[in-house]
């Protein structure tokens, strides 16, 4: 598993974990239930890349390695996770062009 930075189009950051497979055919995007912290699913990603899945997890914006916390002063909702999400399955487009796309969510 390999954590790298990742830049939203609006500036905020978060690190993406990226678990990397010798195959370039099936990739796993897992999304968290809503304040749980995507290290909570890291024995559950592990288990998918040891069975050839490339997979991707990220914190929801406001959650543990993400750069912005919910305050008075930060007002984001679900239109800016929504927005989170699809620049995230961009980035695995990107990063695993030949890959087909399955998104697994808990809770949310």
């Amino acid at each position: 598993m390999v954590k790298e930075k990742f830049t939203y189009s609006d500036k905020e950051t978060c690190l993406v974990r990226v678990y990397a497979s010798n195959k370039d055919e099936h990739l796993c995007i897992v999304i968290p239930a809503m304040g749980v912290k995507a290290k909570y699913y890291e024995s559950f990603c592990s288990k998918l890349n040891a069975k050839g899945f490339n997979v991707i997890i990220v914190d929801w914006r406001g959650i543990g390695d993400s750069s912005i916390r919910a305050s008075r002063t930060s007002d984001f909702g679900y239109r800016n996770l929504i927005q989170d999400l699809k620049e995230i399955v961009e980035f695995g487009q990107q990063r695993f062009p030949n890959s087909k796309i399955t998104l697994i969510s808990h809770s949310l």
